[in-house]
């Protein structure tokens, strides 16, 4: 017989920054307005109106002007008495009676001359102006009746300072496509032509009429009194076809006619029903059930519309009930709300998390996602969140459970890092449907998830607990409303009684762990938690199956952990799960991995804001005397909201990437300016660091002169703690007038001794046609490419390098093209590499230098057209149509290149696809795609483009078992993969079901073919070949991508999509980016390609992996004069010793990270991780710690002083608080024993520390300025 079982009841709060279609409240305006009347009627509406002293959006006048009529409002003036006109003016400028245009009249756009529109605007006014003074100027431009609209027009509008135009009469045809691409508001750009100066001006199309919707008339009897009212219905349709149109959370309603309002009292009771019957409806259609997933909006107005409501009440009901639990996730959304609290609220808070009655799961800034994000910045939002509740409450806020619920797969290395943490469990609920259904069956749905890359390194593990069912309350029952459980016979109490005995079959122990709560749940907590009493009071007591009698209570997940912890102890036994779970799939070919690549531009956009971050932290500790924590912080927090779940992921509405950009770019600006101060402060204010954001584009004001002599400084900042020696090439727009011009690149630290090689390259023509290029007046007509790592240069850990760039004229004539001697042209010690190509492919010929050996590799580019009726690919799903293959472009229109510096091979192939691949003289291979406008033939295709990279010609490439290739997990190590086939299980879907998310890279691992007697290969003089050794193919990326490899030898990234259908799981929007031009978004990026011996690429790969995860900073300053440049301002090194390349400084930090002018101390953060595999090859022997000496490794820094904290930094490592529970079968932590034993000071003020493979440490230390 087992035991009596407890039932815990999890009340919690998950903020996904997003309103949920179902349940989501629509501001509605219902904008009054009056038009086109006669005389006496304007006397009886406005008198009417006035008198109900109400808001009216007011046209002053008509457009028909004829003999008999006047301006009407003028008129309507004159007649009125003073006490009257007062209490007008009174109305006015408390903004409840409003008026749009503000014209003489409602003026034609066809017809009228512009000078007599600018007279009549003037004239009306001048009006307004006169009786109310600012108050009474309007901000919109009312143009709801006019037929047709000018250009001209809206340019005044724009000129006279107006926000806004609002009209409804468009073409009927481009009406219907843009309420179908929901593109009814866009920026009306007025300028004459492109390359003139542009003023905009936002513009609303209405999707109905500008009256009464349907013409439900207002203006007479009663609407809307009961729930079937035909009116009712018809609302309800019109609402739904407007949230269909546009892109935002705000409505526009139109709430009059002409001749309404000539008894507004009428008028305005109707409208007041209308408002009390739909406050709080419901648009749409209710989705159940916990796969379909919620559209994202704007985090402000998801605080704004449900987190302060949520926060206020349930903390008022645990206040109320010390029987009440509450569980909250998102730092970011409590951070806002904390601030708009009083001291003694906050106090109650306070004692509230110290009781353990409020508490805090996950408690990271977001909850982040875990395919597309990399791992440092991961940390530091992890890090940013805690650091927030230690502020707030000490030790007693900070979580001891991951609670990643709603992430669409699960990452190993995510996993590394939260046991690393110290973290007890790991709950979440998205798991592919058949291995969940699998471990319900068997009870294994809780288990030991261990993290190790593979078997013989170090092991980690975390407990984790996969729920059943859904996160939200269990089969969809609402608690936030109603009454439930009243009687014994509800239904309700039958579907509970269900769900409990499922869940018992499902888990090995007798806790069951129930979630109370959901998406925007706990907005009312009083009904909530009354409700879930009612749960309680009728379980209470019940036996589950036989002799099972339950307890019920409020817990939380922490309380869970540990009382199913004791329970497995005595048990002794526990499941263990390696690897990972990707991909996600919710339901039969269904695989949740398009969004991988959703978004691609916003992807990469937050990969180079993480590595500007990095820099800027770096450059506060050791030029600014942490005198910019504040700023810093700010793009801190943007980036961690980035790495949400649904915002990194390409799954948000368009504007809210919009909005995640327009935020991104503001904090980014601001560190931007950090950088260029740090600059300054080497170079005593001399030089200033000017950043290219288009370099993407070949557009940089500061290397693009007319003149043909000028000069410019390019400067690098390597944010890694390795100086940089090989594979790195700079690509520096400039405008060559002629022929004659040519370039000399010096580093400035010694400008006599070498001139750098370079080469010159027409700018592409596909970078010409970029619509976003055309704004930006971009004049470089030519790249300058150079290598600043040449004839042993390098460039400095840590620090600055920089080089002038001189222009100027040849004495004689010559193509200026290439300059300099042919460099690297060496051959690697292992490999050799050729550009050329065929009728279909781009073709990298590889030559083994040893053997002889001759192989090659085919680059294409090839598109995936997908599903748009059954199963549509969307911004979560991939979903191809031909389950077998790819379809390839047609033949390539292909360009070929070659200098000293590079050989360039372009194919396009098509006007919206082209890739390049670039062989550089150091045998780096660089391949580079554009992409977009993706062409959807009309909005009838769903089109998804991919870079293939297929080795033939080599066995030694293929792996030792069929089907297996390498993808980073986290951005970190590698993880396993085996390709499915169709005869692995029932699947229809042999190409989604494969693909993996890869952060940074993706990899193939060869075998060593055996040799048989007899068969050695000779040469041609008969003398014995050398075998070729086994292989390794890796493919690194400048962002997150899907990829896999569908045949052995064979990798493809998928770069690009536009959809024309949703996959109906929660965005209700299509995934289209229609970019600047409107037809598509371009865009470009870049692939890196390492093939060499396996040993070479596997010894390298996590260097190469960080290296174009955290590239050079590169920034630029115009030389305003011929002075020489002091060398050392501007080449100078953080380091006084570069680290080795197992040794990476993930960060280096001014802590606290948010300084104040009372809190200021000598701190900071250093986070190092040695890349070292815990055993060495051959025969397996523990790898011995790395000893670092710390006092004098950075510059003009002495350290004195360290304590190992854990990996968020929020405790020490030897905290009480940090031992995690030991559970059945786990490996007992080995790596620290005593007190801070990775810390050592053998003498004072002398600090080494103690660095573990496979292990990330972070260290507080304490330093002197030197």
């Amino acid at each position: 017989m087992r035991r009596p079982g407890a039932v815990h009841s999890v009340t919690w709060k998950h903020h996904k920054r997003e309103i949920q279609l179902g349940s989501r409240t629509k501001f509605v305006c219902f904008h009054l307005r009056i038009h086109k009347s006669h005389r006496e009627m304007i006397r009886d509406l406005r008198s009417s109106v006035i008198l109900r002293l109400l808001i009216v959006g007011l046209s002053i006048a008509t457009r028909d002007v004829g003999k008999d009529y006047q301006p009407y409002f003028h008129m309507w003036w004159l007649r009125q008495p003073a006490e009257y006109r007062n209490t007008v003016h009174e109305l006015v400028c408390a903004g409840r009676l409003q008026f749009a245009n503000g014209g003489w009249t409602m003026s034609d756009e066809a017809t009228v001359y512009y000078g007599d529109d600018t007279d009549q605007l003037t004239r009306g006014r001048y009006l307004l102006r006169q009786l109310f003074g600012k108050c009474g100027l309007p901000r919109t431009a009312w143009q709801i009746d006019t037929f047709g609209h000018a250009r001209d027009r809206a340019d005044l509008m724009a000129q006279a300072g107006y926000d806004s135009l609002i009209f409804q009469r468009a073409h009927f045809q481009e009406k219907f496509q843009r309420a179908r691409n929901r593109t009814l508001q866009f920026l009306w750009d007025t300028r004459e032509q492109m390359g003139t100066k542009a003023r905009q001006l936002f513009t609303h199309i209405f999707s109905g009429t500008y009256c009464y919707p349907r013409d439900i008339s207002f203006d007479d009897g009663s609407i809307f009194i009961s729930e079937d009212a035909t009116e009712l219905a018809v609302f309800t349709e019109i609402l739904e076809e407007m949230e269909e149109a546009y892109e935002t959370n705000h409505l526009l309603l139109p709430m009059g006619c002409d001749f309404s309002y000539k008894n507004a009292n009428i008028t305005f009771r109707n409208v007041d029903r209308l408002i009390q019957q739909f406050n709080g409806r419901t648009l749409g259609p209710r989705r159940t059930g916990s796969t379909p997933h919620q559209p994202v909006t704007r985090w402000e107005e998801y605080y704004n519309d449900s987190v302060d409501d949520i926060l206020n009440s349930v903390i008022s009901e645990l206040i109320g009930n010390s029987e009440y639990r509450f569980t909250y996730v998102e730092m970011t959304y409590f951070h806002m709300w904390w601030l708009r609290q009083p001291a003694e609220y906050r106090n109650t808070v306070h004692e509230l998390v110290c009781a353990g009655r409020l508490q805090f799961a996950n408690g990271g800034w977001t909850m982040s996602d875990e395919a597309t994000v990399y791992y440092g910045d991961d940390i530091d939002q992890l890090t940013r969140g805690r650091y927030l509740l230690r502020q707030l409450f000490g030790k007693c806020g900070l979580p001891r459970t991951a609670w990643q619920i709603d992430t669409f797969g699960h990452a190993r290395d995510r996993a590394d890092l939260m046991a690393q943490a110290g973290y007890d469990s790991l709950i979440f609920q998205r798991a592919h449907f058949q291995e969940k259904f699998q471990r319900a069956r068997n009870r294994t749905l809780q288990f030991l998830w261990d993290t190790r890359e593979q078997m013989g390194t170090k092991a980690r593990q975390l407990f984790t607990h996969i729920f059943s069912g859904t996160y939200c309350y269990p089969r969809d029952i609402s608690f936030d409303d109603g009454s439930i459980f009243i009687s014994e016979d509800a239904t309700e109490l039958a579907v509970f009684t269900e769900i409990l005995e499922e869940m018992e079959e499902a888990y090995e122990t007798n806790h069951l762990l129930l979630p109370m709560g959901c998406d925007f749940s706990y907005k009312n907590a009083n009904i909530t938690f009354r409700n879930v009493d009612r749960l309680i009071q009728q379980f209470n007591g019940r036996t589950l199956g036989p002799y099972k009698q339950t307890n019920w209570f409020y817990s939380t997940p922490a309380c869970y952990t540990l009382a199913v912890n004791r329970e497995l102890e005595k048990l002794g036994r526990l499941n263990r799960r390696f690897d990972d779970f990707f991909p996600y799939s919710d339901r039969e070919s269904n695989y949740w991995v398009g969004f991988y690549t959703s978004r691609p531009a916003l992807k990469a956009y937050v990969r180079q804001s993480s590595a500007l971050l990095t820099a800027v932290e770096q450059l506060n500790v050791l030029l600014l005397d942490n005198a910019k924590s504040t700023p810093i912080d700010h793009l801190r927090q943007e980036l961690g909201v980035l790495q949400h779940h649904d915002a990194i992921t390409g799954t948000e509405k368009q504007y809210v990437a919009n909005d995640y950009i327009r935020r991104l770019y503001d904090a980014s600006q601001t560190c931007q300016n950090i950088f260029s101060e740090a600059l300054g402060h080497l170079s005593g204010g001399t030089q200033l660091a000017v950043f290219c954001n288009y370099l993407n584009l070949s557009v940089c004001p500061e290397t693009v002169v007319a003149d043909s002599q000028y000069s410019f400084t390019v400067t690098l900042y390597n944010p890694l703690g390795w100086s940089l020696e090989d594979m790195l090439w700079v690509r520096i727009p400039v405008h060559v007038p002629d022929s004659g011009t040519q370039f000399e690149i010096v580093n400035v630290e010694n400008p006599t001794q070498f001139s750098f090689t370079y080469q010159l390259l027409p700018v592409l023509d596909r970078t010409w046609l970029i619509p976003e290029r055309e704004p930006l007046d971009g004049k470089a007509n030519m790249e300058l490419i150079f290598s600043p790592v040449q004839d042993g240069h390098r460039l400095t850990a840590l620090g600055f390098s920089t080089f002038n760039v001189t222009a100027r004229r040849s004495m004689k004539e010559g193509s200026g093209y290439a300059f300099g001697e042919k460099i690297f042209d060496r051959k690697s010690s292992h490999m050799q590499f050729f550009l050329g190509h065929n009728e279909r492919n781009i073709i990298l010929w590889v030559k083994h230098m040893t053997s002889g050996k001759r192989f090659k590799i085919l680059i294409e580019m090839m598109y995936y057209d997908s599903d748009t009726e059954y199963k549509p690919s969307g911004a979560y799903v991939f979903t191809p149509k031909s389950q077998t293959e790819a379809f390839h472009f047609g033949m390539p229109f292909v360009t070929v290149t070659r200098g000293s510096c590079v050989h360039e091979i372009t194919a396009r192939y098509a006007s919206w696809a082209t890739l390049v691949a670039r062989h550089f003289t150091d045998q780096k291979v660089e391949v580079e795609w554009t992409v977009g406008p993706i062409s959807d033939q009309g909005n009838t295709v769903s089109r998804e483009v991919i870079v293939r990279y297929t080795v033939e010609g080599v066995p030694e490439i293929f792996p030792s078992t069929p089907g297996e290739f390498f993808t980073d997990s986290a951005g970190r190590r590698l993880i396993r993969r085996i390709r499915k086939t169709e005869s692995d299980t029932n699947m229809t879907d042999s190409i989604a079901v494969n693909y993996y998310p890869v952060v940074n890279r993706i990899l193939l691992k060869g075998r060593k073919p055996p040799v048989t007697r007899g068969q050695e290969s000779h040469d041609r003089m008969g003398e014995q070949k050398k075998d070729l050794p086994a292989l390794a193919f890796a493919v690194y990326t400048d962002r997150p991508q899907g990829g896999t490899s569908l045949k052995d030898g064979q990798i493809e990234l998928m770069v690009h999509r536009r959809l024309v259908r949703d996959d109906n799981l929660g965005v209700h929007e299509i995934l289209m980016e229609n970019g600047i031009g409107g037809d598509g978004l371009i865009v470009r990026g870049q692939h890196w390609i390492h093939l060499d011996l396996q040993s070479v690429v596997l010894n390298r790969d996590r260097e190469f992996a960080t290296r174009v995860t955290k590239p050079p900073i590169i920034f630029f300053n115009k030389r305003r004069s011929s002075a020489p440049i002091d060398p050392h301002t501007l080449s100078w090194s953080g380091l006084n010793s570069s680290l080795p390349y197992h040794i990476h400084l993930l960060n280096l930090v001014a802590w606290p990270l948010t300084e104040t002018e009372i809190e200021k101390k000598q701190q900071l953060l250093i986070r190092l991780e040695n890349f070292q595999k815990s055993y060495t090859k051959g025969p397996p022997m523990r790898r011995r710690p790395y000893l670092l000496h710390l006092s004098w490794l950075f510059s003009r820094i002495h350290i004195h002083n360290c304590t190992e904290l854990n990996l968020t930094a929020d405790q020490s490592i030897n905290s009480p608080l940090t031992q995690q529970l030991h559970w059945p079968g786990s490996d007992l932590n080995d790596q620290a024993t005593g007190s801070n034993s990775n810390v050592i000071q053998r003498r004072l003020n002398e600090v080494t520390l103690r660095l573990h493979p496979e292990t990330i440490h972070t260290f507080l230390c304490a330093f002197q300025r030197t």
